[in-house]
């Protein structure tokens, strides 16, 4: 037993089963009708190839005979004397009955005598001769139409795009202004009735060809450029209506706090809210009030309060140039502060962050009125 491939669902079955237990399919049926086909198919292969053997002996006998009878030698005498009387007839102007009569007087003469069989032969021998000499004739013709069409195509092809080359600097000089759209429309028609005068009809054909080949190809170049245009446009609305969300959106965190700013940004995210989100992140770490720590105790967690050093003993401050440490007017305590974030503007910090980046984004300090700033030491409140 062996496997075959089911020729409907194409899983394997055994060559013995009737019908495939997957779909069903009668495999034993369509194997003995696979059979009878093929041994039809072997019993016309087997014919043709007697006929084609039977025919290739025929001929070789008829070739063998022919050649035994001097068929081919007599064909070709024919042929010759057959021209000297057309040369001879053509050289006298004799009437065309007088050359029907003087060849069937030649062939007359030259099959006088002959057998039966013989001029059967010769008969069957200058079919096969004028048929092979129509096909030759045939074909080279149609190479010589086909080598005068590529030459013709060649030539259309080399004209029009001279004729291309010359419409082009037309529309150059239009685009200039250096014509107008009128002397455009009539130097294009004067030179192309000029190119296609007294040009044969397989020129006009070939060169129309050519002209709806070269419209296609304009009119898919502005295809392509419409929708490269439309993309653009839609980019551009699309840039617009996001640049008009980030306008909105700054306009509407005037007034918040920093916590709030921040809460309004990640809840409302716009082109550059999680830069904005970041930096006003740093901010908040740098101005923000000292928290108290906790460490774990074996019984709870106790919190231990972080209390300020006593700044009056501290070490006077020294000024430097370029100093940018947070001084005290009044005790003049160096970074011992703390600073409410309240009224930080953020339309300015976000004009700064675009121009200058993180740095500009500081500009949200600069004029507020609200920011205020305690000494840790001796209690007094100032505005930068």
């Amino acid at each position: 037993m062996a496997l075959v491939s089911c020729p409907e669902c194409t899983k394997e079955i055994s060559d013995k089963a009737e019908t495939c237990p997957n779909c069903g399919f009668p495999i034993k049926l369509e194997t003995e009708l696979n059979i009878v086909k093929q041994k039809k198919q072997l019993e016309d292969n087997l014919d043709a190839a007697k006929q084609l053997q039977q025919k290739q002996y025929d001929d070789d006998l008829i070739k063998a005979r022919e050649t035994e009878l001097g068929i081919e030698a007599f064909y070709d005498e024919l042929t010759k004397k057959t021209l000297e009387l057309y040369k001879t007839h053509s050289d006298t102007g004799a009437s065309r009955e007088d050359w029907a009569v003087q060849y069937t007087a030649l062939r007359n003469d030259m099959f006088a005598g002959k057998s039966e069989e013989f001029v059967t032969l010769f008969e069957n021998y200058s079919t096969r001769e004028a048929v092979a000499k129509t096909d030759k004739q045939n074909a080279e013709l149609k190479q010589k139409s086909k080598n005068h069409s590529e030459n013709l195509r060649q030539e259309v092809k080399k004209d029009f795009l001279s004729l291309k080359q010359e419409t082009d600097k037309l529309q150059e000089q239009f685009r200039l202004d250096e014509i107008t759209l009128d002397d455009l429309m009539d130097k294009s028609t004067v030179l192309t009735e000029k190119q296609l005068e007294g040009k044969s009809d397989a020129y006009l054909d070939l060169w129309s060809i050519l002209q709806n080949e070269d419209l296609r190809a304009a009119q898919e170049e502005v295809k392509l450029a419409s929708e490269r245009l439309r993309i653009s446009q839609d980019e551009g609305r699309r840039v617009e209506a996001e640049l008009k969300r980030t306008q909105d959106g700054c306009s509407k965190l005037e007034g918040l706090s920093i916590d709030e700013q921040i809460i309004f940004l990640k809840s409302n995210p716009f082109e550059g809210a999680l830069e904005m989100i970041g930096q006003l992140e740093e901010i908040q770490q740098k101005y923000a009030t000292p928290k108290q720590l906790a460490v774990r105790h074996p019984q709870s967690v106790q919190p231990i309060d972080i209390t300020p050093p006593d700044y009056h003993t501290a070490t006077p401050a020294i000024y430097v140039e370029n100093d940018t440490a947070v001084i005290c007017p009044r005790c003049k305590a160096r970074n011992a502060y703390h600073a409410s974030g309240k009224g930080f503007g953020l339309g300015k910090a976000a004009v700064g962050g675009i121009l200058l980046g993180p740095v500009g984004l500081l500009g949200g300090l600069f004029g507020s009125k609200k920011l205020v700033i305690q000494c840790i030491k001796c209690g007094n409140k100032w505005s930068p």
